[in-house]
């Protein structure tokens, strides 16, 4: 089954039985509010390679600028 977005993968998992892959990120306020579970597969281990882009010509903005603001908000959330 495909549902497109994270958005509604979660709108389904809320309501129908199942399990899906997606970020813990994702569905961090849906398991504090115990609408969904994380379940630990052991021995699964899944990563990935995140990106950054931003336009070139922009002297506003640098990647350790983004990185911070990012772990600051993470660390929050």
């Amino acid at each position: 089954m495909n549902l497109g977005t994270t958005e509604a993968i979660k709108n389904f998992l809320e309501n129908f039985d199942g399990i899906a892959l997606v970020s813990e990120w994702a569905v961090k306020r849906e398991v504090i509010d115990k609408r969904l579970k994380i379940l630990d597969i052991k021995g699964l281990k899944i990563t990935r390679e995140l990106h950054a882009h931003w336009v070139a010509w922009t002297q506003r903005f640098s990647f350790s600028s983004f990185f911070h603001w990012f772990k600051y908000y993470s660390e929050r959330c």
